[in-house]
């Protein structure tokens, strides 16, 4: 188990417009794992601050049938 403690970026709007494109598109998010976690560290200073880049898994939803005899 990995804990981590510290700054971490968070951008829900990237997020949720990826999400919210694909729902659009009849897709649902599925399962979400953590990809890679990127540690950035700024010029000339001694702060870092964590990335997440997450791996998202959608599903296609199909449309339903409904059987009208």
């Amino acid at each position: 188990m990995l804990i981590w403690s510290g700054p971490f970026c968070h951008r829900p709007n990237l997020k949720s417009s990826t999400i919210e494109s694909m729902q659009q598109k009849n897709y649902v998010l599925k399962t979400a794992k953590i990809r890679f976690i990127v540690l950035w560290q700024k010029e000339n200073t001694e702060v870092e601050v964590r990335i997440v880049l997450p791996e998202l898994y959608f599903e296609k939803i199909l449309p339903m049938i409904i059987n009208q005899n």
